[in-house]
C-alpha cells in the first residue's frame, strides 16, 4: 500500500487530445492498493457530505489521476468519513478528570473518543464505484475550468454569488474585501491588514505550467471572486481561527502519521501542528480544546481502520 502520493498529470482538451499550455493537474492521493484509493474526510455533516461526493467528479478524478500517472486502474474510492466531536470541555471533564485521575484535557479527549463512537454514522466507510461515464464528464469539467480560468483573467472579470457568502454556517473569509470592492471602497487596506501570501502547495517541481486542483475548480464553480482573492490575489486570512478548516488539516496531517508510523506518531505529529499555529489572545483555551478533539479524531480513526504497512510514495 501506497500512501500521500503526490500527482500531476496534463490537462487534456477533451475534443482534440491537445494539453493545455497554461495548466497541469495536481492532486494527492492519501492511501491507494489493490485498485482502490481510500481518502479519510472529517466534516460535521457525514451523510451530507456523502450525498455531495455522489454528484461531485473528485472519485472520477482521482482514478484518472491514477490510471494516467501511475498506470494503476481504479475500480473505486472508499471515503473514510469522521464526524468532528460536536461536544465541548467543560465541567463533566472536570468530574471526570478527579474520578479517572488524569487531567481535564485528558479526560475530554477521552470522552471525545466515546462520542466518536456511540454512533456508527460518526465514523463510517463509504465506497463509490467509479463511472467511466462520468469520468468523461470529469475531465470535461476540469478543461471547462482551466478554460474559464484564462477567459476571466482577460476580461478581468470575476463574478460574485451571494448564495456563496455564508457557505458552511459562516461568513465568506474574503467577504469584507469583496464587498469593499464591489462598492468602489478601499478594500487593498483590508487585504494588507488582515491577509498574508497563502503557501505553495503544488508546482514548485514544473515551473512553466500552472498547477491546478480539483478544490481550486471547485471553488472556481461556487465563487469566482473567492476563487480569485485565494488563487489569483494568492492571498490567505492571517492570524485567522477558522475551526474547521484546522480541524480538517490537523486531522489529515495525524492520520497520514498513524499511517507511516503508528499513534506516537500520530498523536506527536498533531502536536508539532499545533505549536506552529498562531494563538489568538483568549482564543488559546479554544484552541487546546481542538488540538484534543483532533487527537481523539486520530485515536478513533486508527481503531476504526488499523494501519496497514505503508511505503510513502
Amino acid at each position: 500500500m501506497a500512501s500521500e502520493i503526490k500527482i500531476n498529470l496534463p490537462i487534456l482538451n477533451p475534443e482534440t487530445g491537445a494539453p493545455s499550455r497554461t495548466f497541469e493537474y495536481w492532486g494527492t492521493i492519501d492511501e491507494l492498493a489493490d485498485g482502490k484509493v481510500s481518502d479519510y474526510k472529517t466534516t460535521k455533516d457525514p451523510d451530507q457530505f456523502i450525498f455531495e461526493k455522489r454528484i461531485s467528479y473528485q472519485p472520477e478524478l482521482y482514478a484518472h489521476a491514477a490510471e494516467v500517472a501511475l498506470g494503476v486502474t481504479i475500480s473505486e474510492v472508499e471515503y473514510r468519513v469522521i464526524q468532528s466531536p460536536q461536544i465541548l470541555m467543560c465541567r463533566t471533564d472536570e468530574k471526570n478528570a478527579t474520578e479517572w485521575g488524569i487531567s481535564v484535557p485528558d479526560a475530554y479527549e477521552r470522552r471525545c473518543v466515546e462520542w466518536l463512537w456511540d454512533s456508527p454514522s460518526k465514523l463510517q466507510t463509504h465506497t463509490i464505484p467509479i463511472n467511466r461515464r462520468k469520468m468523461d464528464s470529469a475531465k470535461q469539467w476540469l478543461w471547462d475550468g482551466a478554460k474559464r480560468i484564462l477567459e476571466n483573467r482577460r476580461a478581468t472579470r470575476w463574478m460574485t454569488n451571494e448564495n456563496a457568502c455564508y457557505k458552511w454556517s459562516k461568513q465568506c473569509e474574503y467577504g469584507n474585501a469583496c464587498a469593499q470592492m464591489i462598492e468602489g471602497v478601499d478594500w487593498k487596506s483590508t487585504i494588507d491588514r488582515f491577509f498574508k501570501k497563502a503557501e505553495i502547495r503544488y508546482g514548485e517541481e514544473n515551473p512553466k505550467l500552472e498547477p491546478l486542483s480539483y478544490s481550486q475548480v471547485s471553488l472556481l464553480t461556487l465563487c469566482e471572486m473567492k476563487y480569485w482573492f485565494r488563487y489569483e490575489l494568492g492571498v490567505v486570512p492571517d492570524n485567522h481561527y477558522d475551526e474547521a478548516t484546522h480541524t480538517g488539516s490537523a486531522s489529515h496531517v495525524g492520520i497520514a502519521a498513524f499511517r507511516a508510523g503508528g499513534q506516537e506518531a500520530a498523536f506527536a505529529a498533531v502536536d508539532e501542528w499545533f505549536k506552529r499555529q498562531p494563538v489568538i489572545g483568549s482564543l488559546a483555551d479554544k484552541v487546546e480544546q481542538q488540538r484534543r478533539r483532533v487527537r481523539a479524531i486520530v485515536r478513533a480513526a486508527s481503531q476504526k481502520w488499523p494501519a496497514q504497512k505503508v511505503e510513502a510514495a
